[in-house]
């Protein structure tokens, strides 16, 4: 495999696997391109529709890859991440890509992130009472989320994907992780290649009279406030 061309802007990483396989073998060695010290597949985190996720660990760093099924590695989409890449995460709170890896003879690729912080939950394990509620970091949690969502849309770019799945938070300090950043793009310039979860879409999307934006972002961020603030869908009524 031959890692991209000296003229990319963005960290290429050379990645080295059976292409038989669909899986990435545990022990995989991965080399950045501008660093001494590869990085070795030490763990299978989980997988989806889109890919599977697995866990790096490098020179006393631990970071996480996200490597893409076959069927959804277009061009369109590595484009978009090589972007994102060059861009930068608009604040600390998204586990933004930091690196693509690629195979120029599957065509497969995917991307390097920072590892998300020991002590942090999902969503879901919130509403579902697993953890304890303190009122106080949940309200923290709400405002750094749309804290980091104003960053991110006053940097010209829409999230299009906003879900219990693509946040985190600390029970105890209620900080805020946002991770899938993969489907972020570009506002009224690049095409979604999502339209997000159901009962998170905005009504024009549901409609299909318009593409995800910072204003469908906004509303589905509202929903996912109410969800955490009331514990349920705000157009959820008695009948």
């Amino acid at each position: 495999m031959e890692s991209a061309g000296a003229v990319d802007p963005v960290p290429f990483i050379v990645l080295q696997y059976d292409r038989d396989r669909e899986m990435i073998d545990l022990g995989t060695k991965i080399a950045l391109r501008d660093r001494s010290e590869p990085y070795t597949v030490v763990r299978y985190i989980a997988g989806g529709g889109e890919g599977d996720v697995f866990e790096l660990q490098g020179g006393g760093e631990r970071k996480a890859l996200k490597w893409y099924h076959e069927r959804v590695s277009s061009p369109e989409r590595r484009a978009n991440l090589a972007a994102l890449v060059e861009r930068g995460a608009p604040s600390p709170s998204f586990l933004w890509p930091i690196g693509l890896i690629e195979d120029d003879e599957s065509g497969r690729f995917g991307y390097i992130m920072d590892f998300r912080p020991e002590g942090y939950v999902d969503i879901g394990a919130l509403l579902r009472n697993e953890v304890p509620r303190r009122e106080l970091s949940v309200i923290r949690f709400c405002f750094e989320l749309a804290q980091s969502y104003l960053a991110l849309h006053t940097a010209g770019l829409c999230y299009r994907d906003i879900n219990f799945g693509n946040a985190f938070f600390n029970p105890e300090t209620g900080r805020a992780m946002i991770c899938d950043n993969d489907n972020v793009g570009i506002e009224g310039v690049d095409q979604s290649l999502v339209l997000g979860q159901q009962r998170f879409m905005a009504p024009e999307i549901l409609g299909h009279s318009k593409q995800p934006s910072k204003y469908t972002d906004r509303f589905s961020l509202a929903v996912l406030l109410f969800y955490l603030l009331v514990g349920r869908h705000p157009l959820d009524g008695a009948k």
